[in-house]
């Protein structure tokens, strides 16, 4: 009877965690208005949808009637998530359309938070995790534009669990679907292309003797047949397999210390717009290699503290840069997140334990390489734990290459409040260890 109430009161909690998170989901983009929609990045994935959808051109020059130029600036994934709701011109119809749709994403995220928390944590704290994803106001802003996270954070978490699932199950079919996921998550933001080989590595260490070369071979394989087509296209469309503008941007913008220019408040998150040379820098790979190599030589300290320290900050910080500020990327004319009320509320809450659950989960990060017994794991789940780690250390690395902007980091928010609870989970099972230890050292002086 007991048994049956508790698994009650946990189906009950789960069934409002995901109620609540597609509450507050279509409740934000119902009362939501973005000023300008259709901008900047969320226009170029506007464009290449509408142009292979009107002309099966793979572009973001602006729709014409007349065909474009193929390009490969940007990895298909997202732009072919909403081709099946572009119109022209564009209509609100189609942004709720889209807004609809990355409801449905997110609140899928916030059942695989769960499904991959219980391999590490016990399954109340695990819900709790589904719960801070569910109510994260980043998380929730992000089903609001016709931008990539909503759709990144989805596809990485479902990559994330097949993996873990397939070496718990010794399932090969599901180890290939986790390939096939990671591929199509490197499609939407090729910044994860690289954790393939993080994710290999840990194949080879949980699977059996005789599995380990062939289980790392077919993720592997499952992981550049979903890629390769990509690249094949880009080489007959453009005759280059991939174009390094974006990587060239990205190490750009980075290079500014406290992305600022020359310590101009004004430009904070976007230096380089200040910058006199940025066309000379940004000429190509080479260029921006140079320039990176002459700033650490003329200010050594001061680059060496901006990479290594500052970057990782400014990446797990909560306000966003380069945006409209708090979690707002583009400018909003009103949101639930602006006035009073139960929304609001929960970003109040959610802020106030921000930098107590960064500080957790780097922690954690470190953590995971203990040996298990010394924080609680079995043997069985403490590579859940340091999977979390190298997906943290993974982000935390291409960004401090790379431009730190905080909206880079929203999808690492379910990994951070995982991996603070993990920790909370350990200091419990020590402290309960500590006292079962103690009350049984007094029970048996009191025998003696």
């Amino acid at each position: 009877m007991f048994h049956l109430r508790k698994d009650f009161l946990f189906i009950a909690l789960a069934v409002f965690i995901i109620f609540l998170s597609f509450l507050i989901r279509l409740k934000v983009i119902n009362e939501t208005v973005v000023e300008f929609p259709i901008c900047k990045d969320a226009k170029g994935y506007y464009f290449y949808a509408l142009n292979v959808k009107k002309h099966g051109v793979y572009s973001r020059q602006n729709y014409s009637l007349e065909k474009p130029k193929p390009d490969s600036i940007c990895t298909p994934g997202y732009p072919m998530a909403i081709l099946p709701f572009v119109e022209y011109p564009p209509t609100m119809k189609m942004v709720w359309d889209i807004q609809r749709m990355q409801v449905v994403l997110g609140c899928a995220t916030v059942l695989l938070v769960y499904l991959l928390a219980q391999y590490c944590l016990n399954r109340w704290l695990a819900l709790f995790a589904a719960f801070l994803a569910g109510i994260s106001p980043h998380l929730v802003v992000c089903t609001t534009y016709v931008l990539t996270e909503t759709l990144f954070t989805f596809l990485m978490f479902l990559s994330l669990w097949l993996l873990v699932y397939s070496i718990k199950k010794h399932n090969t079919w599901v180890l290939c679907l986790a390939g096939i996921t990671l591929g199509l998550t490197s499609l939407t933001r090729p910044t994860l292309q690289y954790f393939i080989f993080p994710i290999i590595i840990v194949i080879y260490i949980t699977s059996s003797r005789r599995l380990k070369l062939k289980n790392c071979l077919l993720v592997l394989f499952c992981f550049v047949f979903t890629m390769a087509p990509w690249f094949v296209r880009n080489y007959q469309a453009t005759g280059k397999s991939s174009d390094s503008r974006l990587k060239i941007a990205t190490l750009h913008h980075g290079m500014y210390p406290d992305l600022m220019y020359k310590g101009n408040p004004k430009s904070r998150g976007f230096p380089y717009r200040f910058d006199p040379e940025i066309h000379n820098i940004s000429k190509d790979m080479n260029s921006v290699m140079a320039e990176i190599k002459r700033r650490f030589k003329s200010e050594p300290y001061r680059h060496m503290y901006w990479y290594l320290i500052k970057k990782p900050i400014t990446l797990l910080s909560w306000d966003i840069l380069a945006g409209m500020g708090d979690v707002f990327i583009y400018r909003v004319v009103k949101s639930p997140y602006l006035h009073g009320g139960w929304v609001r509320g929960t970003h109040q809450f959610m802020k106030s334990l921000h930098w107590f659950f960064v500080a957790l989960s780097l922690l954690a990060t470190a953590m995971a390489w203990l040996p298990h017994s010394k924080w609680g794991l079995s043997i069985a789940n403490v590579y859940v734990s340091r999977l979390l780690s190298l997906i943290m250390l993974y982000f935390i690395a291409i960004h401090i290459a790379g431009a730190p902007f905080p909206r880079y980091g929203i999808p690492l928010r379910p990994v951070i409040y995982i991996q603070a609870l993990l920790v909370i989970q350990a200091f419990g099972t020590f402290m309960i260890q500590k006292w079962r230890s103690r009350s049984a050292m007094v029970g048996v002086q009191g025998d003696e």
